[in-house]
């Protein structure tokens, strides 16, 4: 064998030991932060694994399966504390398989699936971006995510946020699926109502036929509920739905949205909030329409779901877990480009959801000018996105010539 193919054959064996090497690094870290979660290593300390969320929608399956009043009061939980059911009789079903196990083990397993999701949102977001989702770039972003405030409180409370953000990725960027294109954001909006709001993702795509399946698969989804429990059912949609989106939370330092800011600066948020909800609104459409323009469909979704949480009376910073295809987005438009306001917004961004600011001061600390300003960053930092994202078209098209041309030199390198 020739000197040069035995110096390459060598090279390749080298190259592929790194690979592996890298492999089994990332898989130990990978475990170890799974590991770190499952045990809730939380505010510098050393706490069980319990979920509380988790032990909320554990507690309503119990009632339902006992024919009790799901939306009155439920049995205290673990905790001591008594909180209600919210979500629509359907959820109980997608959630009954979580209490036929003891509470520890719902939470590990909790926690697995959640993480399972976030990887699975990794590769779709990737791939939607062009970019090879192999094992070692997911493996290597994987723990960065479960660093983001709002994957740590949604793994914390054992929300089911994760859950429905892949649901809602899937529907939305898988370019060839299996399924309907809308049947997902059906089902997710079935089980709570916030993802309905990805309808206009299809609508401003042009896409009417997805819009319309995912109206059907809410209403076959709802039918569900009715046929499990039709006095349930009635109660929801005749009144709980009004009721449990009501405007609550102003204390709750978690609750990042436009309604519970004009309040904590001491406005009318009845008065106020229609305004900058309208305004926000416009933005995100605005905004979605130029990027389905840009060929940009991943970053239409993330302003979808800026736009979504600005509106929603209630969104607690756990809800905010769009943050992470939204920098994910962020980071490779970055990559592409080498644009340093580009590079600095992503790093900006990231490290405000990694630092939650407004985690800093104690609830009891009246809502001062600093208090107002780091208590609502996520609020400001959405705003911000929205206003940019609705700049003259021209910009986006200049933006969208730097996209291809790195991506074609992605591509031939």
């Amino acid at each position: 064998m020739p000197t040069a193919a035995r110096s390459r054959d060598r090279e390749e064996a080298e190259l592929d030991a790194a690979r592996k090497a890298a492999l089994v690094g990332l898989a130990v870290v990978n475990l170890a932060v799974v590991a770190w979660v499952l045990l809730s290593f939380r505010d510098g300390a050393l706490v069980s694994a319990y979920r509380m969320d988790l032990d909320v929608y554990r507690v309503a399956v119990d009632v339902w399966w006992q024919g009790g009043d799901l939306y009155g009061e439920l049995p205290r939980l673990q905790n001591g504390w008594h909180l209600p059911y919210v979500y629509p009789p359907f959820a109980v079903v997608v959630l009954a398989p979580f209490a036929v196990v003891p509470l520890w083990l719902a939470g590990v397993v909790f926690a697995l699936v959640t993480v399972a999701a976030l990887a699975l949102v990794l590769v779709v977001v990737l791939r939607a971006l062009e970019v090879r989702p192999t094992a070692l770039l997911v493996g290597a972003l994987l723990p960065m995510t479960l660093a983001l405030e709002p994957v740590r409180e949604t793994l914390h409370f054992g929300q089911i946020n994760a859950l429905l953000m892949v649901l809602v990725v899937a529907d939305c960027l898988v370019r060839t699926p299996r399924w309907p294109r809308g049947a997902l954001v059906g089902i997710a909006a079935a089980v709570k109502l916030t993802p309905a709001a990805f309808v206009l993702f299809f609508l401003l795509r042009g896409d009417r036929r997805a819009a319309l399946t995912a109206g059907v698969s809410f209403l076959c989804a709802t039918a569900i509920g009715f046929l499990v429990s039709r006095p349930h059912s009635v109660q929801f949609w005749t009144h709980e739905v009004f009721y449990s989106s009501q405007f609550r939370g102003m204390s709750n330092e978690m609750n990042q949205s436009l309604k519970v800011l004009t309040a904590r600066f001491g406005a009318d948020p009845e008065v106020l909030w229609p305004l900058l909800a309208a305004a926000a609104l416009g933005m995100t459409a605005i905004g979605m329409r130029r990027a389905f323009a840009a060929g940009w469909p991943t970053w239409a979704l993330g302003l979808n779901a800026l736009g979504a949480l600005l509106v929603s009376p209630v969104s607690y910073s756990h809800h905010w877990v769009w943050v992470v295809p939204i920098l994910l987005t962020g980071a490779v438009f970055a990559w592409r480009t080498r644009r340093a306001t580009v590079i600095a917004a992503v790093a900006a961004g990231t490290l405000l959801v990694v630092l939650a600011p407004h985690w800093w001061w104690d609830p009891k600390v009246p809502w001062h000018a600093w208090r107002l300003l780091t208590g609502n960053a996520y609020v400001y930092a959405a705003a911000v996105v929205l206003a940019v994202a609705a700049i003259p078209l021209h910009q986006w098209r200049r933006s969208r010539h730097w996209w291809n041309r790195q991506s074609n030199k992605d591509h031939t390198a």
